[in-house]
């Protein structure tokens, strides 16, 4: 987190999906992106 920058992950533990979200200040706008991606445990795969 930076005061241009805030990012946090949510995680669905039963389907292993982890969505990474991330919201940015720009010339005085507000710029979303969120990805999902598949989320394993050492071992879990």
């Amino acid at each position: 987190m930076t005061p241009e920058h805030l990012g946090f992950e949510e995680y669905d533990l039963a389907s292993r999906i982890a969505v990474s979200h991330h919201y940015w200040v720009v010339d005085g706008r507000l710029e979303t992106y969120s990805s999902r991606h598949r989320h394993v445990w050492p071992g879990a795969a």
